[in-house]
């Protein structure tokens, strides 16, 4: 707890940690519902994990930019950018479906992958 500054004092690394896991538990989530060929769901539940990395600017509700370490902003401007990229690349892969979709090129996953597709963000 020491390299994040005005951390409430009962905050434990057992609570850190707990935070931790719920939020990369939506992206195990994600996984299950895609290998259960549910792309749909998978893929909100990326968009989701991707705005949950936005919540990492909380730290600076704690302290101020110049009182967390080089590593910490590092990490913390990472895990913000990489979460924004994911959830704007989810919500455009969703669009992108629908929009085939409305215009009778929809199929199943499982069809398409028949066809030669492999990934969720195909």
């Amino acid at each position: 707890m020491v390299f994040y500054p005005g951390t409430p004092e009962d905050a434990t690394k057992e609570a850190m940690y707990l935070a931790w896991l719920a939020v990369n538990a939506v992206a195990l989530v994600a996984a299950v519902l895609a290998i259960l060929d549910l792309g749909v769901l998978a893929t909100l539940c990326l968009a989701l994990y991707g705005l949950l990395g936005l919540t990492s600017l909380s730290h600076y509700a704690q302290g101020f930019w110049s009182e967390h370490t080089l590593g910490a902003n590092a990490t913390i401007c990472a895990e913000v950018l990489m979460g924004l990229v994911l959830a704007v690349r989810a919500v455009r892969h969703l669009m992108k479906k629908a929009s085939h979709r409305g215009a009778g090129h929809g199929s199943s996953a499982r069809t398409a992958r028949r066809n030669g597709a492999t990934s969720t963000f195909g």
